[in-house]
């Protein structure tokens, strides 16, 4: 692992520049943070204290797999900006990491043989070890709660009924799309499934 250390200064005393994220000036005796990424590295990277500006783990990392770290921040975001129901765009975001793992690995896998190690090198260990890492895809998507406890017992009540049409014994009807508990109910069972996935994507070991 090498990730860079983030240092506070809670007074500078002389002009920073400006934040790297957010572009805000960064006048003597003013608060900021500060990195450098990579050994030896003199390229000073200075943040203000905002929460939004924090380095994210890919900008702290100095090896290949910064690039895993993006693949998660992405994904993250993508997850957290999907539609209740759509599974197939958190899947997509665990295939796009688990992909940015395996091309990571195989990185490693070519310095390996490019120096000979036939599977005994550091960077063949590192290679072994991303290989067997994988973001699991355990969605559940028999358990949609779009309903609130009225509109779920009309529901079960047409479900049992094989005289309505399908649309009504599914509750796909006006009535509970316009619904404010409704809504709220598959908020909250979406932002559930949305937390579940995100903590997929980012409680992987790499190392």
């Amino acid at each position: 692992m090498s990730i860079a250390r983030v240092n506070h200064v809670a007074r500078a005393r002389k002009a920073q520049g400006r934040c790297g994220h957010c572009k805000v000036d960064l006048p003597a005796g003013a608060p900021y943070r500060w990195f450098t990424v990579g050994f030896r590295s003199r390229y000073k990277q200075v943040r203000c204290m905002s929460y939004a500006c924090s380095p994210k783990s890919s900008e702290l990392e100095s090896s290949a797999v910064s690039s895993i770290y993006s693949a998660q921040e992405e994904a993250e975001d993508t997850i957290n900006s999907t539609e209740p129901g759509d599974f197939d765009a958190i899947r997509d975001a665990f295939t796009a990491v688990n992909d940015a793992i395996q091309e990571v690995a195989q990185q490693y896998r070519d310095v390996d043989e490019a120096f000979g190690g036939y599977g005994s090198t550091p960077s063949a260990e590192r290679a072994d070890t991303l290989e067997s890492v994988e973001v699991e895809d355990n969605l559940d998507e028999s358990d949609f709660e779009n309903w609130c406890e009225e509109h779920q017992d009309e529901y079960e009540w047409n479900a049992e009924q094989d005289e309505k049409p399908e649309a009504e014994r599914l509750g796909i009807d006006e009535a509970r799309q316009q619904c404010d508990l409704c809504r709220d109910a598959e908020a909250e069972w979406w932002n559930g499934i949305c937390a579940e996935a995100v903590d997929a994507v980012t409680s992987i070991d790499l190392y």
